[in-house]
């Protein structure tokens, strides 16, 4: 067998989640939503990582991420958080980098193809749920949050 099969025998799923410091919802703006999600996306591929989904939420991040299995859990998430800081850095967040994540994570093995699966809808799901939020918080506050965006 090539060293192809062998490097992706070798990889594994995860689900990981983490939060942002004390719940403060950073991620409320659409658009910087979607550019920390490119920027996870473009950080991953450069380290031939595999992002089956992803979801940021205004106070969370959650991904379904396929990497090396000889990476340790704990390297892993501190790599797709610094990701992630350096995107939120990037689009103006000022505040100490150090203060942006709570230093607790969640971080699990995903071994089959149902459990893939059911992690990927499952992330669907609250990204779907993220964005009905928002929008209905933008619409609340007299879409102050989208003019916000706008003159951004």
């Amino acid at each position: 067998m090539g060293p192809y099969v062998v490097a992706r025998a070798q990889a594994k799923w995860y689900h990981v989640l983490w939060a942002t410091r004390r719940h403060r919802r950073i991620f409320k703006i659409p658009a910087l939503r979607r550019f920390c999600e490119r920027e996870v996306l473009r950080s991953c591929a450069a380290r031939h990582w595999r992002v089956n989904r992803a979801s940021i939420a205004p106070d969370h991040v959650r991904l379904l991420v396929r990497a090396s299995g000889q990476l340790s859990r704990s390297d892993l998430v501190r790599e797709l958080k610094d990701a992630v800081a350096r995107a939120v850095r990037r689009a103006g967040f000022e505040g100490s980098p150090s203060r942006l994540w709570d230093d607790r994570w969640w971080c699990a093995t995903v071994a089959s193809g149902r459990g893939i699966e059911a992690v990927r809808r499952h992330i669907e799901g609250l990204s779907a749920a993220s964005a009905v939020q928002v929008a209905e918080a933008a619409v609340g506050k007299g879409c102050q949050a989208l003019k916000d965006d706008h003159h951004a």
